[in-house]
């Protein structure tokens, strides 16, 4: 059975913001630039990586049952967030593209959609797992995905069965999970794409669904990477 409880021991916001700090100058060599424009957007992410109670306070409909879904231009740092924090006390997670997930489904068919669609767990505290889970730093015997990019991947086509892989991918998730919605805290998002657009190419379903089961934190500025 999946645990729903998360550590015996509290971790601060800055303690999260160490991890950003050093996980960033591995990844890039400097330290994730905070600024006025990104600046709540970074408090709210640590404050729920860190279990807070404050996070439920910034937003009417934030829970930190809910999973993550960062939106912003390209080159804000959502992936870069995302790659800083894979392992974290709340719950460790792997970060795979929707191109991926989308490339999955060409080879397997509908395999892919259920191998990413519900949190993965062993017994072993050590164990790496299918699909790869993240080194257990913090013991985490579960872990979940983050779909990095979502938006950016085309329609996949597995013998003549073609479909919206990662508007599957989250109706399976959101079936999956009903009943046990703190499971959706296993599971993040980063996209480009703006939730109108999101309703736009997927549904007004599927723009439902993320609302239960997603925190919508916008990250805004330039792109970063220039």
């Amino acid at each position: 059975m999946i645990e729903n409880t998360i550590t015996q021991q509290k971790y601060s916001p800055d303690y999260i913001r160490g991890i950003v700090r050093t996980q960033s100058e591995d990844l890039i060599t400097r330290p994730f630039e905070a600024d006025e424009s990104n600046f709540e957007a970074l408090n709210a992410i640590c404050e729920y990586f860190s279990d807070s109670p404050e996070f439920e306070k910034r937003n009417e409909g934030y829970s930190l049952k809910k999973g993550l879904f960062l939106v912003g231009p390209a080159g804000t740092g959502k992936t870069l967030l995302m790659k800083c924090l894979i392992q974290n006390p709340k719950r460790s997670y792997r970060l795979i593209s929707c191109r991926k997930i989308m490339d999955l489904f060409c080879q397997e068919g509908r395999k892919a959609i259920r191998d990413y669609s519900s949190p993965k767990y062993s017994n072993n505290y050590n164990s790496i797992g299918p699909q790869g889970a993240p080194e257990n730093y913090f013991n985490h015997r579960s872990w979940g995905y983050c779909y990095d990019d979502f938006g950016a991947e085309d329609k996949g086509t597995h013998f003549g069965d073609t479909t919206e892989v990662m508007e599957q991918v989250i109706l399976d998730l959101y079936e999956n999970n009903i009943g046990n919605s703190f499971q959706y805290s296993f599971f993040h998002i980063t996209s480009n794409l703006t939730t109108d657009q999101i309703e736009a190419r997927y549904g007004t379903r599927v723009r439902s669904r993320m609302r239960e089961m997603f925190n919508l934190i916008p990250l805004k500025g330039s792109d970063r990477r220039k």
